[in-house]
């Protein structure tokens, strides 16, 4: 018998737990694009602004 178990974040939390080095964080929706965002942070929740890589600008990135 096989059970599957899906681990997602709960509503109000962002992120992918299965993914290594990332984890559920409580905030909001910023739609920032991972290739271009430094891995485990937050976007602004006042601006919703991403936190970029080193020489990556976006609309969604701060500048």
């Amino acid at each position: 018998m096989y059970v599957l178990i899906v681990f997602r974040c709960v509503a109000g939390y962002t992120g992918n737990p299965l993914k290594v080095g990332d984890y559920c964080k409580q905030g909001i929706l910023c739609d920032c694009d991972q290739r271009g965002t430094v891995p485990n942070t937050e976007c602004d929740q006042a601006t919703k602004q991403c936190q970029c890589k080193v020489n990556i600008h976006t609309p969604l990135m701060s500048t």
